[in-house]
């Protein structure tokens, strides 16, 4: 979290170039989840046209509410998942060699395609597996902006905690980073509780 947040208008949290920057990387962010949610929609359109899916969608219930409590045991560390996924990261040379303002869009626009660096929350997975058996185009597009979203979300409210208390955001990232694990236990207990009910569901359907 701290290299994806710290370069977007570091230094500059109360003044106007900070302000832009901000919304450059916000903007950088919806076109990646806007790119991402239709190659997504698009590969799901086919593969649930395809006979296997379309044939045994009364089995997709049951397949997602597995798949999603084995998602949320991993968000929780209680097992390895070997899902892929990039090592890359963001380069922080973009900021130098596109500028404040074009490097701003570049950095969201990366993070927002999602596969292309670490997947931090297991939960990404089920929100693509969904996309690719489940639903349809408008619900997919909808899934990946929310994606995005919430990617830019921490860079928003730090953003403003700084420009409003004059705190430098390094000090509200090592503040906010020990509360990380909160977050993978509160996506493990939503994957649980989304394959509680799908199970259910499907077994009194």
């Amino acid at each position: 979290m701290v290299a994806n947040i710290v370069p977007v208008g570091n230094g500059q949290a109360g003044d106007r170039s900070g302000c832009c920057r901000i919304g450059f990387y916000v903007l950088g962010t919806m076109l990646g989840g806007f790119v991402l949610g239709g190659v997504l929609t698009s590969l799901g359109a086919l593969l649930q046209e395809t006979g296997p899916v379309r044939d045994h969608a009364k089995w997709l219930p049951i397949l997602f509410g597995a798949l999603f409590f084995l998602l949320s045991a991993g968000e929780v560390g209680l097992v390895q998942l070997p899902l892929p996924q990039s090592v890359r990261q963001v380069p922080r040379s973009w900021f130098w060699r596109f500028g404040a303002n074009a490097g701003s869009v570049a950095w969201g626009a990366f993070l927002g395609l999602g596969f292309l660096t670490p997947v931090v929350c297991l939960s990404f997975y089920a929100v693509v597996f969904w996309i690719l058996l489940m639903v349809g185009r408008d619900v997919g597009l909808a899934l990946t902006l929310a994606y995005s979203i919430g990617r830019a979300m921490p860079v928003i409210s730090i953003w403003l905690l700084s420009s409003r208390s004059g705190h430098d955001r390094v000090w509200y990232l090592t503040k906010v980073e020990p509360l990380s694990g909160v977050i993978f236990v509160i996506n493990g207990m939503l994957l649980a509780s989304l394959g509680s009910f799908l199970l259910t569901a499907a077994l009194y359907r």
